[in-house]
C-alpha cells in the first residue's frame, strides 16, 4: 500500500529452435556453430536496445542425432526487465 507506482522486476523466457544439415562427421560441429552464432548475437546487446536489464542463455539442448541428417537445437533464453506496477 502507499502512493505512487512500484518498480517490479519480471522475466520472460524465449525458446529458440534451430536446425542445421550435415553429414555424420560434422553434424555436432554444425550444431555447435549455430549455438555459438546465436550466443554471439545475444551478447552484442544484452539489454535488448535498453528494453531489458539482462539477457542470458538458460539452457541448450540438442536432438542427440534423432533427426539425422538434420541436427536440431533448442535454446532457452531469459530476459530480465523492469516495469512499473500497473503497466506490464
Amino acid at each position: 500500500m502507499g502512493s505512487g507506482a512500484k518498480t517490479r522486476i519480471g522475466t520472460i523466457d524465449f525458446v529458440v529452435l534451430g536446425f542445421v544439415k550435415g553429414a555424420e562427421s560434422n553434424i555436432d560441429t554444425a550444431r555447435n556453430q549455430l549455438i555459438t552464432a546465436i550466443e554471439t548475437a545475444l551478447e552484442t546487446d544484452p539489454t535488448r536496445n535498453s528494453n531489458a536489464l539482462d539477457t542470458e542463455v538458460i539452457q541448450v539442448e540438442t536432438d542427440e542425432g534423432s533427426l539425422f541428417p538434420v541436427g536440431g537445437i533448442r535454446m532457452t533464453i531469459r530476459c530480465m526487465y523492469e516495469y512499473q506496477s500497473g503497466t506490464p
